[in-house]
C-alpha cells in the first residue's frame, strides 16, 4: 500500500512516516509543496504519475485559525480549493482520497461531544474553509473519507506554549481563550486509525459502503484548569518591576517607566509577596520559600501542580513532613501535554506513597495549575512548576499571600479538585504493568540526564 501524504510538515504527515517503517505493507511518501503544490493542478499530477499511490492522504491545510479571520482569502485558497483539485486529480485516476479536517466545522454550542450527523455550523472562517473543503472533496471524488479530528498534538508539533511564546514576542497584549473544552488527540494514535482505514480502502472494502464522514479524537474531553489571580495594592509594582527586569534582558524596546508605575494604594488585609526566580539566579528563592514553607508546617501541605519532577531535598521535605504528622497531600495530572514529565512524576510515586503523602490524579481537564496552601494561612499561585528545571532553569513568577481568608478560598479549591481526582493506592499502584514502570524508569533517566 502506497500512501501519497500531502503536507510533510504537519504533526499527522510526520507521525505517518515515522510510522510507516514499522508497517511492512505500507510506504509512505510525505511531499511538500516543492514536490506537491495542492493548489496547482499540475503539480498535482505531476507528484500522482511519479509516486502512484494506491491511497491519497490530505494532511495539506491553512491551519492558522485566528489569522485567517483576516487572511480568509488564504485560508479558502488551501483549505477549499487546494482540497478539491487533489481530490479530483486523484477522482480522474480511481485513486481514494482521506482528506483530514477539523472541530472547528462545528460551532460548539452542543454540551454533548459531537457526532457525524450532527450538522456542521462553522462560527469562523477557518471553520468554513474547512467546511467547504470538505464538501468540494465529497463532491469531487466519490472515494472520499473525510475524518474530522481535534486538538491534535505530538513531540514534534507546534503547541500551547510555543504559540503563546510567540504570540507574547509580537504584541504587547495576548489574548487566550479559557472556556474551550475538546478532545486532545496524539497524532502517532489518529495515524493508527487512519492506516487501518486505507488498508481497509486499499482492499475494496470501501466498496460496501466506508465511504463518508468519520470522526476520530481522542477519548473524553478536557479543558485546561488552571489557578488566575487578580492582584491590587503596592505589590503589583513588585510584579511591575519583575516583568521589566525581564524586557530589558531580551534588549527589547525600552519602555517608558512613567507609563508602568502608576501609584498605589493599599487593598485588602492579606500580605502578598512578589516572588521571581531566572537561571541567572545563585539560586531559587521561589524554592527555598517553599521548602521552608513545608519544613515549617504544622497541619497541612495542599500542593496542586502540573508538572512533577521533584528533586531529593523536595521529596525528603515531603517525606518527613508526613512522617511528623502533617497531612500531605499533591494532586497531579490525570494526563498531560508532557509524556516524559508526567512518567518521571510517577516514577517517585511509590516513594511517597510509603513515606505517608497521600496522591491524587485530576480527571477531566488538563492540569495547569501551580499552588500550595499550607497549614490554611500561606499559599501562593504562580508559574513555578514542581520540577527542579522550572526552579533553576526558567524564569518563573509567583504570589505568596499571607492570609487565612484566601487560604480558605484556596482550600476550597483544592477539595473541588480532590473530588474530581482519583486517589492513588500503593498496593495498586504496585500493581502496575510492566509497560508503565519501564516508562517511568525511562523518563526518570531522561530527567537525570538532561
Amino acid at each position: 500500500m502506497r500512501l501519497l501524504i500531502a503536507g510533510w510538515q504537519g504533526q499527522v504527515a510526520r507521525a505517518l512516516v515515522e510510522a510507516a517503517p514499522g508497517c511492512p505493507d505500507v510506504t509512505a511518501c510525505a511531499v511538500g509543496r516543492a514536490a506537491l503544490d495542492i493548489c496547482e493542478a499540475r503539480s498535482i499530477d505531476r507528484a500522482l504519475s511519479r509516486i502512484e499511490p494506491s491511497i491519497v492522504i490530505n494532511s495539506a491545510a491553512y491551519t492558522a485559525v485566528d489569522k485567517a479571520e483576516t487572511d480568509s482569502k488564504r485560508a479558502f485558497a488551501l483549505n477549499h480549493d487546494g482540497a478539491r483539485l487533489l481530490a479530483e486529480a486523484a477522482a480522474r485516476r480511481g485513486i481514494p482520497i482521506i482528506h483530514l479536517s477539523s472541530d472547528y466545522v462545528y460551532d460548539g454550542r452542543k454540551a454533548s461531544p459531537y457526532v457525524e450527523t450532527d450538522p456542521a455550523r462553522p462560527a469562523t472562517v477557518f471553520g468554513r474553509s474547512k467546511l467547504e473543503g470538505e464538501q468540494a472533496v465529497q463532491q469531487a471524488n466519490p472515494k472520499h473519507v473525510v475524518l474530522r479530528t481535534a486538538w491534535v498534538f505530538s513531540p514534534s508539533g507546534r503547541n500551547f506554549v510555543k504559540t503563546m511564546l510567540g504570540q507574547a514576542a509580537e504584541q504587547e497584549r495576548v489574548r487566550v481563550v479559557d472556556d474551550q473544552h475538546g478532545s486532545p488527540t496524539y497524532a502517532p494514535h489518529l495515524v493508527t486509525a487512519i492506516l487501518e482505514l486505507a488498508r481497509r480502502l486499499s482492499a475494496g472494502t470501501g466498496e460496501q459502503g466506508a465511504w463518508g464522514i468519520y470522526h476520530a479524537a481522542g477519548t473524553g474531553t478536557t479543558t485546561w484548569r488552571d489557578t488566575h489571580l487578580r492582584i491590587e495594592g503596592p505589590v503589583v509594582g513588585e510584579l511591575q518591576k519583575l516583568f521589566m527586569g525581564t524586557w530589558e534582558k531580551q534588549r527589547a524596546n525600552p519602555l517608558a517607566l512613567k507609563d508602568y508605575f502608576p501609584e498605589l494604594s493599599p487593598h485588602g488585609n492579606d500580605m502578598v509577596r512578589a516572588i521571581g526566580s531566572t537561571p541567572d539566579d545563585a539560586y531559587s528563592l521561589m524554592y527555598l520559600t517553599l521548602i521552608s514553607a513545608i519544613g515549617n508546617a504544622v497541619r497541612e501541605v495542599y500542593l496542586t501542580n502540573a508538572y512533577f519532577v521533584p528533586d531529593p531535598q523536595l521529596l525528603k521535605a515531603l517525606v518527613v513532613a508526613a512522617g511528623r504528622g502533617v497531612d500531605v497531600r499533591l494532586i497531579l495530572p490525570g494526563h498531560t501535554d508532557s509524556e516524559i514529565v508526567f512518567h518521571a512524576g510517577r516514577s517517585h510515586y511509590s516513594g511517597l506513597l510509603e513515606g505517608g503523602v497521600k496522591l491524587y490524579e485530576r480527571g477531566g481537564a488538563l492540569l495547569h495549575s501551580k499552588t500550595a496552601v499550607i497549614d490554611g494561612v500561606w499559599s501562593t499561585v504562580g508559574s513555578t512548576n514542581l520540577d527542579w528545571r522550572s526552579f533553576l532553569d526558567n524564569d518563573e513568577i509567583n504570589a505568596v499571600v499571607i492570609g487565612r481568608e484566601f487560604g480558605d478560598r484556596m482550600r476550597a479549591a483544592f477539595a473541588a479538585d480532590m473530588a474530581a481526582s482519583e486517589a492513588i493506592d500503593l498496593a495498586r499502584w504496585e500493581q502496575r504493568s510492566l509497560l508503565l514502570r519501564i516508562k517511568e524508569w525511562t523518563a526518570r533517566l531522561w530527567g537525570r540526564l538532561l
